[in-house]
């Protein structure tokens, strides 16, 4: 993490939010690649 000392608490939400929002498409692309391998499973 930067130093955010030097922006408004506007600009540090915005920014722990577009860092929030990264981390949760990383999480489902995750868990959408785990339900596929589990669908390959079941229909094998």
């Amino acid at each position: 993490m930067k130093k955010l000392s030097n922006l408004s608490a506007g600009e540090i939400a915005k920014k722990l939010y577009e860092e929030q929002k990264k981390k949760n498409e990383n999480v489902i692309k995750k868990a959408e690649a785990i339900l596929n391998k589990d669908k390959k499973c079941l229909k094998e």
